[in-house]
């Protein structure tokens, strides 16, 4: 029997794809845009089913399509499917910025409809990224154009997410409604036609409310149903989804065997997806499992991996779903170690009432047990730690992509999109406008993809320290010469002090790393017309009979200044903020943690003093070439 199952599957899944291999052929064949136009459209809706990520190829010969023929109405329904595209990927921002897009055309061609449908997509990108309230505040007006429109199956298709938002609350009252909702949807579609898609959903939605409501065998007979309508289109979507919900009802009934064959099932089934946000939750679940019948190898495992998906896709709502996996896990083991601790000491008492030799025998395996015990925690309790610091790392990272490559991104984007819309009819003045925009936009880009870049391979241990004796003011020099474009544009004058004859044993690409970034640094928040200067002096010892070992090195500015405040937290990734420059330059704060592992690897130290208004310097020690 189950032979005949898998072949049937397999056969199911050979005549979806050779459905999608039969559109591509005949978008090949197809002579008119279009014909071309309409199979593209068939073929991106079954790739996104499959969260194919090659349905990109595909929506961007439909956008080409549309803009030969110049269809403005077409460009922005492909916004709506390329937003859907990116949030299925996790994309979120990005989702939002071609959903407002599209919607702000359809308010210029007065589409209520099309208006609604942006809200529906609106809706479905604030869920999966956390937003609840929000969420509800968009699908409610996409019930309200549809309610007006007496349109019953896109109305079907705002009900049933607003039942995936309820349920999302994970309480009493967001179960109850996410319940109410997924029934008006399947009431709604009700005896019409292609409609398998809402069903499936609404199904998997109602079955795991009413399991959050305790009434898993009820629940099961919904999640199965839904499994049953499940075509190969689908399965991508939604198998995962019912599987993992089926595993719960069993493990809420401590079936664990059950719970663990369809939790395992779902995970790897969404293995070969590939979709993290998927993963994520899989991988929390399948923790929480494995930690409920003991095996805390497998549970720190899962939990492990949900770890490194949740870094990936950063958002709020996984980082509270990540604590509350690590608190439950925490707590299952506390509980666990009191029940062992209570079987113990109940073992002695009655090894009391025996003889004293089997209470000594006993304190003996107490005390073995708990040692061991003792260090595993200690064990997952440094791991835990260098998961959070790898976590706090990843979101400054995010953080700093998502502040610092924004503006210049944007800039960059918005006058190519300028001078490629409207190149014939700018000025020339307008053009080397824009041209110069691109060209700054572009360095700012750089700079800050090089400092990622360094500080990614200085963490990672795949920068080479080769140190050997070099002259300083020769160094100095060649770092002068990287920056002189930059001072010369603000009319700002370096000025080296430095004795030829102080030699320094270092690498030589890490202190010109160094030097450098403390020159732009000094640049940018130096004034226009004013001096930079860079000095060095060989540090005295107070014993007379000892070698100096140390060259101090200081690069100062006239410029801005900074408070105490920042100036404590300016070699801290966890900390760095961007500030903008006297002309408005961009910066990330990499660069000085860039310095600070770079002089640390010499052996030197490296500090700050600063007044506002009144200018900063930056002193650091190298050793000297004769030390």
């Amino acid at each position: 029997m189950l032979k005949i199952i898998l072949l049937c599957l397999c056969s199911c899944l050979l005549f979806s794809k050779s459905t999608t291999d039969s559109l591509i052929e005949e978008y090949k064949k197809s002579e008119t845009k279009n014909h071309k136009y309409k199979i593209l459209i068939e073929i991106i809706g079954k790739k996104l089913l499959h969260l194919d990520e090659d349905s990109n190829y595909y929506i961007n010969k439909a956008y080409q399509i549309a803009k030969q023929v110049n269809d403005k109405e077409r460009i922005a329904d492909l916004d709506v499917i390329y937003a859907k595209y990116l949030k299925i990927f996790g994309n979120y921002s990005k989702s939002y910025e071609y959903l407002h897009k599209a919607k702000s055309y359809y308010e210029k061609t007065n589409n209520k409809r099309k208006i609604a449908v942006t809200y529906l997509g609106f809706g479905e990108t604030y869920r999966v990224s956390g937003d609840l309230r929000q969420s509800l505040n968009v699908l409610a007006k996409a019930e309200r154009v549809f309610s007006e429109l007496k349109d019953t199956l896109e109305l079907a298709k705002v009900y049933n997410q607003v039942a995936s938002v309820n349920y999302e609350y994970s309480n009493t009252e967001g179960m109850e409604k996410a319940k109410k909702f997924a029934e008006l949807s399947l009431e709604l579609i009700k005896n019409k036609k292609n409609t398998i898609e809402l069903i499936v959903s609404n199904l998997n939605v109602l079955g795991a409310a009413i399991a959050g409501l305790g009434d898993f065998e009820k629940a099961e007979r919904y999640l199965r149903e839904s499994y049953s309508n499940l075509t190969p289109e689908l399965e991508n979507t939604y198998k995962p989804l019912i599987l993992i919900h089926i595993s719960q009802t069993y493990l809420e009934r401590k079936n664990y065997k059950s719970a663990l064959r369809y939790g395992l099932e779902s995970y790897y089934f969404t293995k070969k997806t590939g979709l993290k946000l998927y993963l994520f939750w899989i991988e929390s679940i399948l923790s929480d499992l494995y930690a409920d019948i003991g095996d805390y190898k497998n549970a720190y495992f899962f939990r492990n991996e949900s770890n490194n998906h949740y870094g990936s896709i950063y958002s709020e709502k996984q980082r509270h779903n990540m604590m509350k996996i690590k608190y439950d896990y925490e707590k299952r083991i506390k509980e666990n170690e009191i029940q062992k601790n209570n079987t113990i000491h109940t073992y002695q008492l009655l090894a009391c009432l025996v003889s004293i030799i089997f209470l000594i025998v006993l304190v003996w395996v107490f005390y073995s047990k708990q040692q061991v015990l003792k260090k595993k925690n200690n064990q997952i309790s440094e791991a835990n730690e260098k998961l959070n610091e790898m976590n706090v790392t990843k979101d400054k990272f995010f953080s700093i992509i998502a502040h610092d490559l924004k503006g210049p991104l944007y800039t960059f984007s918005s006058s190519m999109n300028m001078l490629n819309e409207d190149y014939d009819n700018l000025s020339d003045n307008d053009r080397k406008e824009f041209i110069s925009s691109i060209f700054e936009s572009s360095k700012t880009l750089n700079r800050l993809l090089e400092n990622l870049l360094t500080w990614s391979m200085s963490q990672r241990g795949t920068i080479s320290y080769e140190p050997s004796v070099y002259n300083l003011s020769k160094l100095t020099e060649t770092a002068i010469a990287f920056v002189n474009q930059r001072s010369e544009q603000k009319n700002i004058k370096i000025i080296k002090d430095i004795n030829p004859d102080i030699s320094v044993f270092v690498d030589e690409n890490m202190i010109l790393t160094t030097i450098r970034n403390l020159l732009s640094n000094a640049i940018k928040f130096s004034y226009p017309e004013t001096n930079v200067r860079i000095k060095a002096m060989v540090e005295e010892n107070s014993n007379i009979n000892e070698k100096p070992e140390f060259v101090v090195i200081s690069v100062e500015d006239n410029g801005t200044g900074m408070d105490n405040d920042k100036l404590n937290k300016i070699f801290s990734l966890k900390s760095t903020e961007s500030s903008k420059g006297t002309a408005g330059e961009a910066g990330t704060g990499l660069g000085l943690v860039l310095c600070k592992e770079f002089i640390e690897k010499h052996g030197g130290t490296i500090r700050a003093e600063s007044k506002i208004n009144s200018g900063t310097s930056f002193i650091f020690k190298l050793p000297l070439g004769s030390s």
